[in-house]
């Protein structure tokens, strides 16, 4: 049987981190997006264990299989920023990118634009700048199985189809996604194969052909609801499983659509909004544990809270902290002066992804809940005086007010993410 062959074009909308071995040398690979594809394919199957294994292995391959298709991608000529120089980005991109290019700095506390680092050696990796046109063609190949039916083999390439939107339109490529780097936009899907082939083509117009639709919350909203149409029985209660993934009743995905705030233009300006609402909001929140915090390593009694609520947001979390009586000013923090959870690691649930429809800016943000820790596991805090180190409990999964209130509800003392766009609707 001939094989089926398609191409995606895309274009680059946010600041792209990817690299080969060589980390300051941009370079998209295959496998990064065969990676990531996996990723979107996983987070929207219900299976657990050994069967999501199994399914899982039948698409992407494993050590003793090879995968059902094959992924090429050609790279076009793309610019880069240099390493440790201003680009003059938006404070909530900086704040979105701060740990990646050392570009940003504290003053007084607020970021700022450093002059150029005189030494790539000082760190900083490759990113590369949004494009106007074509930046990359991923190329997949599919071939039959003898052993496989040609419904199984439509299947494969319909499910490949689906994990290429939502990672195009809720997540993105290389380093940093999940705070909304590498965001890219499909210029053109062109698929390849025998017409007489049972291929549902109704499925690609509905994915791919935003021009049908006349909002961004629309056509997300239209596609999230093939994803659960096609893997999720509407009849059944799915429990939250220990890794990133989305679960009807469970996870929120929400677009926030038209920025009020937020500095370049389209997905640029998007990414800048969200980063701003983040950064207003994390900072020294929850107010009361960052206070007995502050307290307990400037001499003051140990903290009386059970449970870290910022832990939401992923592990490691570093709390910085200033000389007592400077709690909630500007200034530097104490060198040294802090608590961290700097051994234990947890992927964010937050997911971002920004992009522009129709001209209008919009991001969408994905909470997807899971267990922050195994259970009956705590988190110890470190201090530099260890004899100040205490353990708390993870929030679970049903405790995830404190992204509730970064996203959508805001609390008494800071306003959400969705405050900076001039409309937010939950759209799953």
């Amino acid at each position: 049987m001939t094989p089926v062959e398609i191409s995606v074009s895309c274009k680059i909308i946010t600041p792209m981190l990817a690299s080969g071995a060589n980390q300051q040398e941009f370079e998209i690979r295959a496998t990064e997006i065969k990676s990531a594809l996996r990723f979107w394919w996983r987070a929207f199957h219900p299976y657990n264990g050994k069967e999501l294994f199994e399914k899982e292995s039948e698409i992407f391959g494993n050590t003793h299989k090879k995968a059902a298709f094959q992924l090429f991608v050609t790279q076009d000529k793309i610019e880069t920023y240099d390493i440790g120089e201003a680009h003059g980005w938006g404070e909530g991109v900086q704040y979105c990118l701060y740990p990646i290019n050392q570009l940003a700095k504290q003053k007084n506390g607020r970021i700022v634009e450093p002059a150029r680092i005189k030494s790539e050696k000082k760190g900083g990796r490759s990113l590369a700048k949004p494009t106007k046109d074509v930046a990359f063609t991923i190329y997949f190949i599919f071939y039959k199985d003898k052993n496989n039916t040609i419904e199984d083999f439509i299947r494969v390439i319909e499910d490949i189809i689906c994990a290429l939107w939502l990672l195009v339109n809720l997540g993105g490529i290389g380093g940093r996604t999940r705070r909304g780097a590498g965001c890219v936009e499909i210029v053109k899907i062109k698929p390849e194969m025998d017409e007489k082939m049972d291929l549902d083509w109704q499925l690609l117009d509905n994915l791919f052909n935003y021009k049908k639709y006349d909002s961004s919350i629309n056509f997300i909203a239209a596609g999230l609801e093939i994803m659960r149409n096609r893997w999720f029985d509407p009849n059944k209660t799915y429990e939250i499983p220990d890794y990133t993934a989305f679960r009807p009743g469970q996870s929120q995905i929400y677009v926030c659509s038209d920025p009020r705030t937020g500095k370049g233009t389209c997905a640029m300006k998007a990414m800048d909004s969200v980063g701003l609402g983040m950064k207003s909001f994390r900072n020294i929140n929850p107010y009361h544990v960052a206070r007995e915090m502050h307290e307990a390593v400037n001499g003051g009694r140990m903290p009386a809270f059970n449970v870290l609520e910022k832990a939401q947001m992923g592990l490691p979390i570093i709390y910085n902290f200033r000389d007592r009586g400077g709690f909630d000013k500007g200034g530097p923090p104490k060198k040294g002066n802090q608590y961290e959870t700097k051994d234990v690691r947890r992927a964010s649930p937050l997911l971002i992804s920004c992009h522009c429809f129709k001209g209008i800016p919009y991001a969408v943000l994905c909470i997807f809940p899971a267990p922050i820790l195994p259970k009956g596991k705590k988190i110890q805090l470190k201090a530099k005086d260890s004899r100040k180190n205490f353990h708390v409990d993870p929030p679970s999964p049903d405790q995830f007010d404190y992204m509730a209130n970064l996203v959508y509800e805001g609390d008494e003392r800071h306003d959400p993410i969705g405050s900076n766009f001039n409309q937010i609707i939950q759209v799953c």
